[in-house]
């Protein structure tokens, strides 16, 4: 893997191959919310790629974990954030149906 450190790297951040799965996601998911037609789909795009890409992210920041107890805690963070989303996301798509059924 290419690795630079940290005296390399801008602003003294580790910069590494696998952000680079982060930074791919994010101009699909925005190309996504300005181009699906209604809500609902909106949602599903930015929902899907937002859960992936820190997916990736924590999927590469677990081989530089300190041990055990630190990934299992990458990993609830993430599903965490997966849960907050979904969440999210049905509070918004039942907010928009309701709008929907008034109009």
């Amino acid at each position: 893997m290419a690795r630079t450190t940290a005296d390399d790297a801008p602003c003294g951040r580790r910069v590494d191959r696998r952000d680079r799965g982060r930074r791919d996601l994010l101009p699909r998911r925005d190309a996504g919310l300005l181009r699906f037609p209604d809500t609902f789909t909106r949602l599903h795009a930015l929902t899907k790629a937002d859960n992936l890409g820190l997916g990736l992210v924590v999927f590469g920041l677990l081989p530089q974990a300190d041990g055990v107890v630190t990934g299992l805690k990458l990993v609830v963070v993430w599903l965490l954030v997966m849960l907050a989303g979904a969440c999210a996301s049905q509070m918004v798509a039942r907010t928009a149906r309701r709008a929907e059924r008034h109009d």
